[in-house]
């Protein structure tokens, strides 16, 4: 009995997830129930699935209000800016279509799918990164055309969910259970996958450490302070000493160096050196 609740058994682990599963959806239904919050709840609920997903550890809910709390206002502006334009696009579309205005219909059509990929990506970056509003919508719909085939498959997904809802009753009914936590678990690894090239290291004191990224992403790795870092540890140290023969010879000396060639003598010196050697001996023959 104790190994079936101990943490390293597979079944548990199991119902352990699947139990967070039915509590983060709960969290997001509730919280959404204002629906002005409904950009903040789903800004919580990517947070905590992106930290689940890596196997990080921490509770559920601590998590989610976590996120709420922080990223409150700036996710129900985001929020709402994007439903009135949402709004705006969606009735004008229709309108085309009443009318039938084909060259109106492409237009907002378009419109339609490059506001359908900031959607994607705007909540999880908002969870993710710290960044002004205009930087962050900005910045979901730079991802989404620079990484387009992860984008067009989560958009293929987003489309068979919704069919499946409309044609299976039974699937809808699952989706109204755990659907909001377990999609969110299911893209947790494509965009931690996608904003993983533009994350610093993560450090070990804390899992829930909070990542910024600088709104100017050109940065330029080569800058004059590392420069100026690396030119000092290739600097030699002022205070180190030189090996012996390494030494400057003192001026007036002809000891010869490692690094200098021997003086070469000349005639007139050889001439005295003979005649020294002579008188020399001629001294110690007197004596």
């Amino acid at each position: 009995m104790e190994g079936f609740f101990s943490p390293n058994n597979i079944l548990f682990r199991i119902l352990s997830r699947i139990c967070d599963l039915f509590v983060l959806h709960v969290l997001w239904v509730v919280c959404s129930i204002p629906i002005f919050t409904i950009g903040a709840s789903t800004t919580a609920l990517y947070y905590t699935a992106m930290k689940s997903v890596k196997l990080e550890d921490g509770y559920v809910v601590k998590r989610f209000f976590k996120s709420f709390k922080e990223n409150f206002r700036q996710s129900t502006l985001i929020w709402l800016i994007m439903l009135v334009i949402g709004a705006f696009l969606g009735v004008d579309l229709y309108l085309s279509l009443i009318y039938k205005m084909k060259p109106f219909m492409l237009i907002f059509t378009v419109l339609l799918c490059v506001y359908l990929f900031i959607l994607i990506y705007v909540f999880p970056l908002q969870a993710k990164f710290d960044n002004k509003i205009s930087v962050t919508i900005r910045n979901a719909f730079l991802l989404s055309i620079k990484y387009f085939p992860w984008t067009l498959l989560l958009v293929i997904l987003d489309l068979m969910i919704a069919y499946l809802v409309y044609l299976l009753p039974l699937f809808m009914m699952g989706m109204m259970l755990i659907g909001s936590s377990v999609y969110a678990y299911g893209t947790a690894f494509i965009f931690n996958k996608v904003f993983k090239p533009y994350l610093p290291e993560e450090a070990t004191g804390s899992s829930d450490e909070e990542f910024h990224i600088k709104e100017d992403a050109d940065t330029n790795d080569d800058s004059p302070a590392e420069d100026s870092a690396q030119a000092k540890k290739t600097e030699p140290e002022a205070d180190q000493p030189q090996e012996e023969n390494e030494a400057e010879p003192s001026a007036g000396t002809d000891k010869p160096t490692s690094d200098t060639p021997p003086r070469k003598l000349s005639m007139a010196d050889k001439v005295n050196s003979v005649a020294s050697y002579k008188k020399q001996n001629e001294e110690k023959g007197r004596d």
